[in-house]
């Protein structure tokens, strides 16, 4: 996903709100992606502890957790370009100008067990 995530800085005549779509899913029934003009935030995905690591040492804080314990990570995911071009640019290197560094910082800091 965050392949895709990439595209806020790369792409000027992206809409403001921006969905990213696993290619291996098919909507069968009806799903509602904003509500009252707010974004339907879904969790309850698969949840992989290795990740924790990293998250942290990235954004230097701990994964947040729906009420149940669940994860965030679905197989959408509802963008605002403004916010995804901000973590793009807390997740680069030293705050360079690098449109690439990001995707470096975020190889650098995988965890091997991912």
């Amino acid at each position: 996903q965050i392949l895709k995530m990439a595209i806020a800085k790369h792409w000027s005549h992206l809409s403001d709100h921006f969905l990213l779509w696993d290619s291996d899913m098919i909507i069968v029934n009806k799903m509602d992606l904003f509500h009252e003009n707010k974004v339907v935030v879904h969790s309850g995905g698969h949840y992989i502890t290795a990740y924790d690591d990293t998250y942290q040492r990235l954004l230097g804080r701990s994964v947040e957790r729906d009420d149940n314990g669940g994860s965030f990570t679905t197989h959408h995911m509802v963008v605002n370009k403004l916010f995804m071009n901000k973590l793009l640019d807390v997740l680069s290197v030293n705050g360079s100008d690098s449109a690439n560094s990001w995707i470096t910082n975020v190889l650098d800091n995988a965890g091997t067990s991912i």
